[in-house]
Parts: structure tokens; C-alpha cells; sequence
């Protein structure tokens, strides 16, 4: 049965709910901070608080940010803002949650 929604995305931009632990192993495979919370959580959570499809936003978060290798010397820093808004993750980061 498909999820309804009234919201104007078109549904495979909704909330869906995905297999948590599929989604980390396929983040660790990429050396992903977003693998580990806070950040796997609060991107899971925004997703269902504001309607939208998880894989999307991490989705945006690979094409804006690599989906944040660990290795990256500014990983924590551009993992609280990996969606680039507000001018960069260098000029607006106060975390992950906003």
C-alpha cells in the first residue's frame, strides 16, 4: 500500500521510513561520519519531522559534502552543516540539529 501524503513533493520525496542499519553499513562502506550519531540520527529525525525521504537528505549530503569522509581534518565541523546552507559550513555552524 503507498504511503499518502499531503504534502505538494511528489511521494518518493516524502517521509518513508528506511532499514537503519543498511543505511549505516552503506555510509561505514564510504567512511562516512554520517554513519555515527549524532549526526545518523538527527538526519533521520529531521527527515521525519519535516516530511522528506532520509535518503534524500543523505543523498544531498554526498553530492554537497562526499557524505563527509572521517578522514577530513574539518569532518566534525562540515558534518554540522553538511547540507552547505547559510553560505558554507564554515560560516554558519552552530550543529547538526539545526
Amino acid at each position: 500500500m503507498p504511503i499518502v501524503s499531503d504534502s505538494p513533493l511528489p511521494l518518493v520525496y516524502t517521509y518513508h521510513p528506511v532499514d537503519p542499519l543498511q543505511l549505516k553499513n552503506w555510509l561505514q562502506a564510504r567512511n562516512s561520519l554520517f554513519a555515527d550519531d549524532p549526526y545518523f540520527s538527527a538526519i533521520l529525525e529531521a527527515a521525519e519531522r519535516n516530511n522528506l525521504n532520509p535518503l534524500l537528505l543523505f543523498a544531498i549530503t554526498g553530492q554537497e559534502q562526499g557524505y563527509v569522509p572521517r578522514e577530513n581534518k574539518q569532518a566534525k565541523k562540515i558534518a554540522n552543516n553538511p547540507f552547505n546552507v547559510h553560505h558554507s559550513w564554515q560560516a554558519y555552524n552552530i550543529g547538526i540539529a539545526d
